[in-house]
């Protein structure tokens, strides 16, 4: 098979990486925290967390440590977001992202319609 050693690891290198962390908050619900590549191969994973912790409150969205995001995880957003009203549950997406994320999301149009939390005042 092309691009797989004799041992069967990528002649490419590893797979990216691509963690969730939910973390309790002091107050009331939790933050999901995402880091590494949210793609294809990862959009499922970060759906499911997304879909599992705003069935129990409040979210507070993190994805400072995202490198990558693709059209996969545009579409999570967004459906997400159209879900949000049926949810019940509250998200909040912390404003500071990677360049290349924020292009992403500026490209398609989503930067309005996210919910984005104002950036503390200096």
């Amino acid at each position: 098979m092309r691009g797989v050693r004799d041992d069967g690891i990528s002649a490419f290198g590893p797979p990216p990486s691509f963690e969730i962390v939910v973390s309790p908050t002091p107050t009331e619900g939790v933050v999901v925290a995402v880091a590494g590549e949210l793609d294809i191969a990862t959009a499922s994973e970060f759906e499911a967390t997304l879909l599992e912790q705003l069935a129990e409150g409040p979210v507070r969205l993190d994805m400072r440590g995202l490198s990558f995001m693709d059209s996969s995880g545009i579409r999570v957003l967004d459906a997400i977001l159209r879900d949000l009203p049926v949810i019940g549950s509250p998200l909040v997406i912390e404003p500071t992202l990677q360049p290349a994320v924020r292009q992403v999301i500026e490209l398609t149009g989503l930067t309005d319609a996210l919910p984005f939390d104002t950036p503390p005042a200096p």
